[in-house]
């Protein structure tokens, strides 16, 4: 059971203890619980293993492993499946994608998978022609957590092209609301996860001017109840994972700072099992590998010390990065190379794609990387090769490099570091 703490000097993250947890979860193979959530073990695999690299331990799971097992979940038609001989699936897919990217293991999908080409012909057939959205599988639910899983997926593998993209964003916006939020489909009640998919999926194609942020915002912001967690609509008990759901959709929104912070890192914490590990639901409860993710995102995203934000580099073509106005070099971008990002017009300098997740919806993603950047502000400084508490860079597909800094120009440079500073302000009209 998850041990709750009483005095404010307790209140820390026991971050050795949920390594430990994390790594346990493997085995426990004599347990009737192991088997019983086998359709949840690509995704539980993603789960943990995103955690690790938040907690700095991304070498606490044997790489070569994790890869075998991720490649073993694959069909021939490109998807993957909860584990090996489970039915593809989108969900399962998506975070087969994020588990390689996060590996830096793309190589080995191409030499000993079916290759990307494959995988995102699989999530492109699950496109409905007629209304933009996606099902899960060949059955045909669908639901915007698939919508947004295709546009994570894809935008990673770099295959978006494969979709409709803007027959996709006309059906995110009718499933808008009157109080700003959206639901699973057109006239569906707001909920926090959904609103995430949705959000996240219009940051990833450079979107977010079809959202509206003042509503949005304040529906998001009365999410948070008197003991500082969060619901995921009204009238609904706290969870933590809804530490992600909203907070990273206000984080897309620049609103983060309309909740209570210091109540929510409390909060989190709270739910920790400081002796065994692992995060639960709410105070007192059972601690699962879900809620411990999503507590620790939720950390990170409060700038929880020893979890800031960092964004990994990985090549990509500069003028494509969503949220960006106007680019002046229309070459990819390479060591030595440097180019400008004009933000006017924009309130976010978006580093690409979010994350996401079975059943539930989100998390991050990690591109190959030598380099990792931490957010300091209107500039981010250029740290070393340190694997640690990153905002992978296909993570939060709309969480900000810096501060919001509308009407400012930026400047990149890439080396064997990649730096970015402003090149200059304007005042804002």
């Amino acid at each position: 059971m998850a041990q709750v703490k009483k005095t404010s000097e307790d209140l820390k993250l026991a971050a050795e203890a949920h390594v430990k947890y994390i790594q346990s979860l493997d085995t426990r193979k004599d347990e009737l619980d192991y088997w019983l959530t086998e359709h949840l073990r690509l995704s539980g695999l993603y789960w943990g293993l995103t955690a690790l690299h938040l907690l700095g331990r991304p070498d606490a799971l044997p790489r070569q492993e994790v890869v075998d097992f991720v490649l073993s979940c694959q069909h021939e038609n490109g998807g993957f499946g909860a584990a090996p001989g489970h039915d593809a699936h989108m969900l399962s897919t998506v975070s087969a994608v994020q588990i390689l990217a996060m590996s830096d293991a793309f190589d080995e999908l191409e030499a000993r998978g079916k290759g990307k080409q494959q995988v995102g012909k699989y999530i492109a057939n699950l496109q409905n022609e007629d209304t933009g959205t996606f099902a899960g599988d060949e059955w045909g639910e669908e639901d915007t957590r698939f919508l947004y899983g295709a546009f994570n997926a894809l935008s990673l593998l770099k295959l978006l092209s494969l979709v409709d993209v803007d027959k996709a964003v006309v059906h995110i916006t009718a499933c808008a609301n009157f109080d700003g939020g959206y639901g699973v489909g057109p006239g569906d009640e707001s909920h926090s996860g959904q609103i995430f998919t949705c959000v996240a999926a219009l940051s990833i194609v450079g979107r977010l001017d079809l959202v509206d942020k003042e509503k949005l915002g304040r529906w998001l912001s009365e999410r948070q109840v008197p003991c500082g967690g969060l619901n995921g609509r009204p009238e609904k008990q706290e969870d933590v994972c809804y530490s992600w759901w909203v907070l990273s959709s206000l984080e897309m929104i620049g609103r983060t700072h309309w909740i209570d912070r210091d109540a929510l890192i409390a909060f989190i914490l709270r739910c920790q099992d400081v002796e065994k590990g692992g995060i639960s639901d709410r105070p007192g409860d059972m601690v699962d590998v879900w809620h411990t993710l999503f507590g620790i995102t939720g950390l990170s995203l409060l700038g929880y010390p020893g979890l800031e934000m960092r964004i990994s580099r990985a090549p990509l073509n500069a003028c494509q990065l969503p949220g960006v106005a106007s680019c002046q070099s229309r070459k990819a971008a390479r060591p030595g190379r440097t180019f400008q990002l004009d933000m006017a017009g924009t309130s976010n300098a978006f580093i690409l794609v979010l994350a996401w997740d079975l059943f539930f919806f989100a998390f991050w993603t990690i591109l190959p990387s030598a380099t990792f950047l931490r957010s300091t502000g209107p500039a981010v400084d250029p740290v070393g090769w340190r694997p640690r508490s990153l905002f992978p860079l296909d993570l939060l597909g709309a969480l900000s490099v810096a501060k919001p800094q509308p009407f400012c120009v930026f400047k990149f440079e890439l080396t064997d570091h990649l730096r970015v500073t402003p090149k200059s302000r304007h005042p804002r009209p």
